[in-house]
């Protein structure tokens, strides 16, 4: 007999380094920074895409340089982010990152060597 009660599993998934993001679903998203300074020559983040879904950054500085990455997917913490230019040329000037994504969640990013 019972009160109508019924046994339910739940389970649920923590991400390792991710609880907030930005998320694009099926329609392509656009994140676009303020001005900031950085140091260093790469970029790395935590990124995770359908296997439709994409990601690509962006980088341009105060004179109109850009260095562009390709095509960023799957799921990684600190995924290395390969860009057509060196980002040291960019490193210690002001610059805007933009991220154009799908089916994708950025959690974060950072600079480095």
């Amino acid at each position: 007999g019972g009160f109508g009660c019924r046994n339910q599993i739940v389970r649920y998934s923590l991400r390792v380094d991710g609880f907030r993001s930005f998320h694009a679903g099926a329609i392509e998203k656009e994140v676009v920074t303020k001005p900031f300074i950085f140091s260093g020559s790469n970029l790395y983040a935590n990124i995770s895409t359908s296997a439709a879904g994409y990601i690509y950054f962006e980088i341009k500085d105060s004179d109109g340089k850009i260095a562009e990455s390709c095509e960023m997917f799957g799921d990684s913490i600190d995924k290395k982010i390969c860009f057509n230019k060196s980002l040291s040329d960019f490193s210690g000037k002001e610059v805007v990152l933009t991220m154009k994504m799908r089916d994708a969640d950025i959690y974060s990013i950072k600079f480095g060597n």
